[in-house]
């Protein structure tokens, strides 16, 4: 039976990030770390993007999030500001609204 797990969100990087577990890994699978692909979608009914946990394409909240996750979980991320930014992204838009939520 898969592991029992809190539907509370949780909040990171001083409420930057917020996550809730929609649905854990049927087996306790390894945690995911750098070099692993994740596909995500940054607004729900968009198609799936992919990025690698470690490189300058995924956004930071998912970054922060993903390494506390298993392969396998699905979660719903909320980020503010600079976290809703991947590095590539930062980089080009230095003046983004700190109020700005994906």
């Amino acid at each position: 039976e898969p592991e029992k797990f809190s539907t509370e969100p949780v909040v990171l990087c001083d409420g930057g990030v917020k996550y809730k577990v929609i649905k854990r890994a049927a087996e306790r699978n390894a945690k995911i770390g750098d070099g692993c692909s994740i596909a995500y979608r940054t607004a729900e009914g968009e198609p799936l993007s992919e990025a690698v946990l470690g490189g300058v394409t995924l956004p930071w909240a998912l970054e922060v999030t993903a390494r506390r996750l298993q392969v396998g979980d699905v979660v719903d991320v909320v980020a503010l500001g600079e976290y809703a930014l991947a590095d590539d992204e930062a980089e080009a838009s230095h003046d983004a609204d700190p109020s700005s939520e994906r």
